[in-house]
């Protein structure tokens, strides 16, 4: 299965998780300065 699909496409794939790693990560960043504001 995983010889069918196109090096271009594992890459694409790759970096859209990699983007989405970042923006949880901002994500639970600004999350926890806003817990840490209310405290």
């Amino acid at each position: 299965m995983l010889g069918l699909v196109s090096e271009s496409e594992v890459i694409k794939r790759m970096s859209k998780c990699q983007a989405f790693k970042e923006c949880l990560h901002d994500v639970a960043h600004i999350g926890n300065e806003f817990l840490t504001d209310f405290r």
